[in-house]
């Protein structure tokens, strides 16, 4: 699912963010999953915040990449890919 997005209610669209979902195996911990977007990521994306869930986010340029895993124990993983102009 893409959506754009704006500044202000009647501005210019300024960017766009996709979501992502994926079923997650029956035996994935979200600590290994963390560590595989981290090992894949960096050192090209930058993890510029670490939230408690955990949810990583990564920067590139005017790019982003939000790797949640709060939803890991329902087996759920969600992404949210974000490219601003």
């Amino acid at each position: 699912m893409s959506a754009s997005y704006r500044s202000r209610e009647d501005g210019p669209i300024v960017g766009y963010t996709t979501l992502f979902y994926s079923k997650l195996p029956l035996d994935t911990q979200a600590n290994v999953v963390a560590s595989f977007f981290r090992q894949n990521l960096e050192p090209a994306w930058r993890l510029v915040d670490r939230l408690d869930g955990p949810v990583l986010n990564f920067r590139k340029g005017r790019s982003s990449v939000s790797v949640n895993l709060e939803s890991s124990q329902a087996h759920l993983l969600e992404i949210a890919v974000d490219h601003g102009h």
